[in-house]
């Protein structure tokens, strides 16, 4: 069963990439992406959707979801940072971090804005040698309580 009025814009390297609400919105889509995928033998194209694509595909809706942009993730995890690149839509790069003082994640359409992002998690939580804990001993924490 297609999804009718939905597009799927599919790589010949990533599969299906994204999906779109309409057909002109998948071809601009399409004609955008091409560029970025210059190398002999990879292709960009357009297809109806399927209720199985679109489960785990970003759904595109207007003309700035469709802008190529280079996605920046930076993470720390372990005491070292990491960067990743990727060419996407700008309607999939999902901006914002996530984490804790462990390990953490910012995502952004710049190097800057992405780091911005997972600064700003480790800075959110406690370290956690600066939690306080609470002693109690364990026989108190078995004995049954008194009901009123």
């Amino acid at each position: 069963m297609l999804f009718e009025g939905m597009y799927v814009v599919h790589t010949s390297t990533e599969g299906p990439f994204a999906a779109t609400l309409t057909q002109a919105l998948g071809d601009t889509a399409v004609r955008r992406l091409r560029p970025a995928y210059f190398d002999i033998g990879e292709r960009v194209w357009l297809t109806p959707a399927t209720a199985a694509q679109l489960k785990n595909l970003d759904i595109l809706r207007t003309l700035d979801d469709i802008d190529v942009v280079v996605r920046h993730r930076v993470q720390w995890w372990r005491g070292e940072w990491t960067t990743q690149t990727k060419i996407m839509f700008r309607g999939q790069v999902r901006c914002g971090g996530l984490g804790d003082r462990r390990a953490v994640r910012g995502e952004g359409v710049s190097y800057e804005e992405a780091m911005a992002f997972a600064e700003a998690q480790l800075h959110l939580d406690p370290a956690p040698e600066e939690l306080s804990t609470v002693p109690f001993l364990l026989k108190e924490f078995l004995l049954p309580r008194a009901r009123l």
